[in-house]
């Protein structure tokens, strides 16, 4: 181990082997070689290495690991993982507590419970049109047909929204394309 001043500084520099500083380090030649590549290790010549410059650079990438603020991925940013996992956790816990206490609805029972509100307002809808012609005397069977025709233009603008139904020729099947 030598000392040789930089240039232009008046502060010294301690240029040791790579050896010396794989012992110093407690690491192998190929992590030696992996500090180099990654900017932790200072080479100034083969096999020559800045040791005031690397330890510094070696131990704070070291206390980054430990803290989680480092890793190899650039992506990766631990914190922000690691407050995403709480949160997500802290809301599964949450819908937990709200389906225990009765204050959620399972999905299947919506589904249910909408299917058969749709069924009762489908068959309500289309008994309109008897209803009418059993209270409105002067109904005939032609106007019956006709609000028939009215009620399955409603319904299917009820199911289909702004979407046409296409009605088969060879039967009276519905159906969304």
């Amino acid at each position: 181990m030598h000392r040789t001043p930089a240039p232009g500084a008046e502060k010294k520099t301690t240029i040791v082997s790579g050896n010396y500083l794989q012992k110093l380090l407690g690491c192998t030649k190929n992590t030696l070689a992996n500090y180099v590549l990654d900017g932790l290790a200072v080479r100034v010549a083969k096999n020559k290495y800045d040791l005031e410059a690397t330890v510094p650079k070696v131990v704070r990438h070291f206390v980054e690991l430990a803290s989680g603020r480092a890793g190899r991925d650039k992506e990766y940013d631990p914190i922000k993982a690691n407050v995403m996992l709480k949160n997500s956790q802290q809301r599964l816990a949450d819908i937990r507590a709200e389906r225990l206490a009765g204050n959620l609805v399972s999905l299947e029972a919506v589904v249910e419970s909408w299917g058969e509100l749709a069924e009762g307002c489908k068959l309500t809808m289309l008994s309109l049109p008897s209803r009418a012609r059993a209270r409105i005397h002067k109904l005939n069977g032609k106007d019956q047909k006709a609000l028939e025709a009215i009620v399955r233009e409603m319904l299917t603008e009820f199911a289909f929204g702004t979407q046409k139904p296409r009605v088969p020729r060879d039967r009276g099947e519905m159906r969304v394309e």
